[in-house]
């Protein structure tokens, strides 16, 4: 009877319930689970002692931002698309025949564009990859109306200085040149 009752004992130890007059818990199982091991050790870690804890006004509220010197200086600096700028067209080619330059200046910002000519402007929505540059034209004063949306391949010169647009959707090869102005 008595080696019954101290089996009952061991099983229920098992199950992490009370028995027999002292509370026995059983051990955590062995896991591979990183989840797991990181609560066991949280769990096992020693209580902060009370002369390290934060007091209550040294505690942030909620939606409170710390103060400047102390965020993280880790900031990522967002750099500027080299399109960005103003550019004048120095040349313009069609199936590789030269055209003639008629005055042409563009503005473009990240995501805006705007193309001026002694006739007229047309402006929009600038979507820039790494190699093309979507054009969404929104406004135009150009005789005829809006323009339809254009897409061109473009290639900025390693000094920066100079642009190249082309563009095959409208039966040809066009070839535009630019040069930065600002």
């Amino acid at each position: 009877m008595k080696k019954t009752i101290l089996s009952m004992c061991a099983l229920i130890a098992l199950l992490a319930f009370t028995a027999c007059g002292e509370d026995q818990q059983t051990p955590p199982a062995e896991t591979n689970d990183p989840a797991t091991q990181q609560e066991q050790e949280i769990i096992d870690e020693e209580p902060i002692p009370e002369d390290e804890m934060m007091e209550d006004d040294e505690m942030m509220e909620e939606g409170e931002m710390p103060e400047d010197d102390e965020m993280p200086d880790d900031t990522e600096t967002i750099e500027t698309p080299d399109y960005v700028g103003t550019w004048s067209r120095i040349s313009s080619t069609l199936n590789g025949e030269p055209q003639e330059v008629v005055p042409s200046t563009i503005t473009m910002t990240k995501d805006t564009y705007m193309s001026s000519t002694n006739v007229c402007t047309i402006s929009g929505d600038l979507f820039a990859t790494e190699d093309t540059m979507d054009i969404i034209i929104d406004s135009s004063d150009c005789p005829g109306g809006i323009l339809t949306d254009y897409v061109n391949a473009y290639t900025i010169s390693e000094d920066g200085e100079t642009l190249t647009f082309t563009n095959t959707q409208f039966g040809g090869t066009m070839v535009e040149v630019y040069e930065r102005v600002e």
